[in-house]
C-alpha cells in the first residue's frame, strides 16, 4: 500500500515475482504431502485415479515447478 501513497513503481514490478515464487512455494511444497497439488485438482473430477495416472501427474507438477524457476528467473 505504502508503493501507491508513496508513488514509488519500484515495489510493483516485483509483485509477479513475487507471486510466481508464491506458485513455485505451493507446486513445490505439495511434493512433501501425500497428494501433490495437481493431484488434488484431478481428483476434483476422478475420485479414482490409477497408479498410473498419479505418476503422469507427479511429473506435470514437476513440469509446473520447472516452469515457476523459468517464468521467475526471466
Amino acid at each position: 500500500m505504502i508503493v501507491f501513497v508513496k508513488g514509488h513503481s519500484f515495489g510493483l514490478k516485483f509483485y509477479p515475482v513475487l507471486v510466481n515464487l508464491a506458485m513455485l512455494v505451493l507446486f513445490a511444497g505439495s511434493f512433501l504431502s501425500e497428494q501433490t497439488i495437481v493431484e488434488r485438482l484431478a481428483r476434483l473430477k476422478d475420485k479414482n485415479l490409477t497408479s498410473n495416472a498419479i505418476a503422469y501427474i507427479r511429473k506435470v507438477t514437476l513440469c509446473w515447478c520447472i516452469f515457476f524457476v523459468v517464468n521467475g528467473s526471466i
